[in-house]
């Protein structure tokens, strides 16, 4: 039996994936703690893993922080200069005891401070990623807000693309300082942060499907995409009575919905989104939250139902067409369900991913300088005609549901163990 300490920063979308591996290895026999932020104890203890806090304690439901992290063009940057990079020192603090005794520790993207762990305390580490955007790559670069009339990038040299993104990384390395102070205080050198050191050696653990992100030639050797993890507490619940009689009542409905943490300050797209299930003439199931179901909870009728949330793993299969914000759970979701989607990205790694589903035949994307009602409902029309969009979608679906990432990723870091 090993110690094994998983950490990640984020929102639900991130804590997720590494919730179920933390979970498997635990089911393995070997002693596991996951170390977030405090708001997430309840949520932890109660899937039966032990937790410990870290800074920073960010509250994952407060709208002013949303909106700003959120906001399309200066979001990521807003996110990393005012609160993950001033809070490295502290996240280095807490977990330093952690890692020191464990055999093994498991870090997110956002744990800039994990090499410098696993550097001062010897002990083994893997970084887990989520996206393929994550890997920085030139061959396929990733499609991010600030530079998404870039688009084009991906069909010109990777020179360029190099060029471009050791651009991106320049203008980040100057709000970095409190990594680079913190590598100081420890005796480390200064490097560049997202070039340099951020890939965990022996492995790197790509949580999604090679049919989502296949390996390019610059991807560290390291780095193996062994499939998505698919975790969700509430999973195993039954969907609502409501919910189901709903379903049971009509051809599948569309299914709208923003993930765990856009749906924290969504009335537009909302709004939005009820509109065009009005014009579309079809049965539609939007997912609100708890800020937003009193609100809209007594709209709901028989083409139409409110709720705050249902288990994706449950209600995607009985969709006609998913429409939702792109974030990689949700996505990983809905191609897995084998329903086709629509994509309404705007910030962080949704344009990458729209993107990518799209080159998979799975879907289409609105941008937002795109969206409107009168372009999603066409999209939602188009979609819904499309005969072998619904075919190859339930191909895709039925290839990433045998792929089984949780064991595959389970297995690896066992294999690392046992190598040491």
């Amino acid at each position: 039996m090993a110690k094994v300490l998983f950490t990640t920063l984020g929102s639900l979308g991130d804590l997720h994936p590494p919730m179920g591996v933390a979970l498997e290895m635990q089911r393995r026999g070997h002693d596991v703690t996951l170390a977030v932020s405090e708001y997430y104890r309840n949520y932890v203890e109660t899937a039966g893993l032990k937790f410990h806090p870290v800074r920073p304690n960010i509250e994952p439901h407060n709208k002013i922080i949303l909106r700003s992290v959120l906001e399309p063009i200066q979001g990521a940057r807003v996110l990393h200069e005012d609160y993950i990079f001033p809070s490295m020192p502290a996240y280095y603090e807490d977990l330093y005891p952690l890692v020191k005794n464990s055999d093994l520790f498991v870090s997110s993207i956002l744990g800039y401070a994990a090499p410098l762990l696993a550097k001062t305390t010897g002990t083994p580490w893997v970084n887990a990623l989520l996206s393929p955007m994550a890997l920085w790559s030139a061959y396929e670069p990733p499609v991010l807000p600030p530079i998404r009339g870039l688009r084009f990038l991906w069909h010109k040299t990777p020179r360029l693309n190099r060029f471009i993104l050791n651009s991106i990384f320049k203008s980040f390395d100057s709000i970095a300082e409190p990594i680079h102070l913190l590598r100081e205080q420890v005796g480390l050198p200064r490097i560049n942060l997202y070039t340099e050191g951020q890939h965990s050696k022996p492995l790197t653990l790509c949580l999604w499907s090679q049919l989502f992100g296949s390996p390019q030639p610059d991807w560290p050797s390291c780095a193996k995409a062994l499939g998505f993890v698919f975790y969700d507490p509430k999973q195993n619940l039954p969907l609502s009575e409501e919910l189901e009689h709903f379903l049971q009542e009509g051809e599948p409905p569309l299914v709208f919905t923003l993930g765990s943490t856009m749906v924290e300050d969504a009335l537009g797209h909302i709004e939005l989104f009820i509109e065009a299930a009005k014009r579309s003439h079809h049965r539609a199931v939007i997912t609100v939250g708890k800020t937003f179901l009193p609100k809209f909870r007594p709209l709901s009728h028989s083409k139409l139902l409110f709720v705050d949330y249902a288990p994706y793993e449950k209600l995607f299969p009985r969709a006609s067409l998913i429409i939702h914000q792109g974030g990689v759970g949700t996505t990983a979701q809905a191609l897995k369900s084998g329903i086709p989607m629509i994509i309404t990205p705007s910030v962080m790694d949704q344009i990458d991913n729209a993107v990518r589903v799209r080159q998979m035949g799975a879907g289409s994307y609105l941008l937002d300088t795109e969206l409107s009602v009168e372009t999603l409902v066409h999209q939602i029309q188009t979609s819904l005609k499309a005969v072998s969009l619904q075919q190859h979608c339930r191909t895709l679906g039925a290839k990433i549901t045998q792929e089984n990432g949780v064991l595959r990723a389970a297995e690896a870091l066992e294999g690392l163990l046992s190598s040491r």
